[in-house]
């Protein structure tokens, strides 16, 4: 996939296409994986969370949450250089989210914003929005 994507952006750069990516130009950081596969962790509820509130992007908490949250992670480690060109590549899953509904008990939250101080408690004690 690396070797790939660096023959495209070269194509598409209008640079010649003669030259393969060097091995250690390919860093992977697996340790977002957390403690096994389909398992959340605290990261990926984090980024899962600020990626829909922030940016309205939803991703899985299997592969592209945990990918973010490794992303999240090492931005704020300092790991690139301030103007560096960072890429993302969500590879969907949005589908799973509703097989992995209890797992992410606040997405709601995530998705929703914030109660206003216009909003008012109906009897049932559900929160309704009051219209302007």
């Amino acid at each position: 996939l690396a070797q790939k994507t660096f023959s495209f952006l070269r194509k598409e750069s209008g640079l010649e296409d003669d030259e393969d990516l060097p091995k250690e130009a390919v860093v992977v950081h697996d340790e977002y994986v957390g403690p096994g596969y389909s398992l959340p962790t605290e990261g990926m509820q984090e980024a899962v969370t600020l990626f829909a509130r922030l940016e309205g992007i939803l991703l899985d908490p299997v592969y592209t949450g945990k990918a973010a949250a490794g992303l999240i992670d090492l931005v704020r480690n300092g790991t690139f250089p301030e103007g560096s060109n960072v890429v993302f590549l969500h590879t969907g899953g949005a589908p799973s989210l509703y097989h992995y509904q209890p797992v992410l008990p606040s997405m709601e939250d995530a998705v929703l914003p914030p109660p206003s101080p216009s909003s008012v408690k109906d009897f049932d004690g559900i929160e309704e929005k009051k219209c302007d």
